[in-house]
């Protein structure tokens, strides 16, 4: 992969320049075709064009979008220590090292198979419609699923109840399982294993946590029994053991989890709207659709130039 340098000219803000590279990165690329990694060729930077602005002005751009970077970062940072965070109380709350109130307490612990049950109920009746039918997404959750990938006939897909968990058997090792987060029964594929928490035993909140602990990754590894392909059924769950503790404690384990999440969502929402914050005011000012006024003298009427030594 070749590397070369680029350097501001005379009278050109390294920082400007450098957002001005960062607005252009796709176009300069050629739009990689989704690829993560993009390949600027220097023909293609040699030859491209941006606004240029007076110096002050320049500098008053980068100001501003650097004001705009520095809030993305902190936030990103406020998200990186939620994380870290979230995922030692998971390691204390979930694993039976600590409870809610910070006391050891070892808990009992029981075999998956003990407190839930897998639910095979079909929709052979029809009281479920096309629209009702819905899907896992690993990053979303329950969600509707494609028109082109359902079946003409809807008689075999399961019920999924709310608060009850889908999963397909093949994607279970890469976390593509979701708790019904839906007030009414749906559908999911006749190949999906569907299950639900015991009432009176297991909170479906409390396990929609620990099947991101530790444990549960732990026992993914040998579910599969080693294949190739893996397919991991409702008795491969069986033997799995969790430490649990009474409903009352699952309750507080479970608010003390969901505040996190609901930070983390919080702040992840305030991250989105900066970056397309950024992303417009690079739109409006890069591109002189909304100039910066500042106190200067200088009169640059070249407004569009090759700024970059490639």
């Amino acid at each position: 992969m070749a590397i070369f340098k680029v350097e501001e000219k005379e009278g050109v803000s390294r920082d400007f320049l450098l957002y001005c590279l960062q607005h252009s990165i796709d176009s300069l690329a050629g739009h990689s075709h989704g690829s993560t990694m993009k390949h600027i060729k220097k023909s293609a930077l040699d030859h491209h064009s941006v606004f240029l602005p007076p110096l002050p002005e320049q500098e008053k751009i980068a100001e501003i979008l650097g004001s705009v970077d520095a809030a993305i970062e902190a936030t990103q940072g406020v998200i990186d220590q939620i994380t870290r965070t979230k995922k030692a109380l998971m390691t204390e709350l979930l694993q039976g090292k600590k409870d809610a109130a910070g006391n050891i307490t070892p808990w009992e612990k029981v075999r998956f198979s003990e407190v839930t049950r897998e639910l095979k109920k079909r929709n052979t009746d029809g009281a479920l419609g096309i629209e009702k039918v819905m899907g896992v997404n690993k990053a979303l959750g329950i969600v509707p699923m494609r028109r082109e990938t359902i079946g003409s006939s809807l008689d075999r897909y399961k019920i999924l109840p709310p608060n009850a968990f889908a999963y397909n058997p093949m994607r279970l090792n890469i976390g593509s399982l979701a708790m019904c987060n839906k007030t009414q029964p749906v559908m999911v594929s006749p190949d999906y294993v569907v299950f639900e928490c015991r009432e009176n035993v297991l909170n479906p909140s409390y396990f929609n946590h620990f099947r991101r602990s530790h444990i549960w990754d732990r026992f993914m590894e040998i579910a599969g029994n080693g294949s190739v392909r893996i397919r991991i059924y409702y008795k491969d769950l069986a033997s799995l053991r969790l430490p649990l503790p009474s409903l009352e404690e699952q309750g507080k384990i479970v608010k003390i989890l969901d505040g996190a999440d609901t930070v983390q969502a919080t702040n992840q929402a305030r991250l989105n709207q900066l970056k397309k914050l950024k992303t417009a005011l690079m739109q409006a000012l890069l591109t002189g659709t909304v100039r910066v006024p500042v106190q200067t003298t200088i009169q640059h009427t070249n407004q569009h130039k090759e700024v970059v030594n490639g």
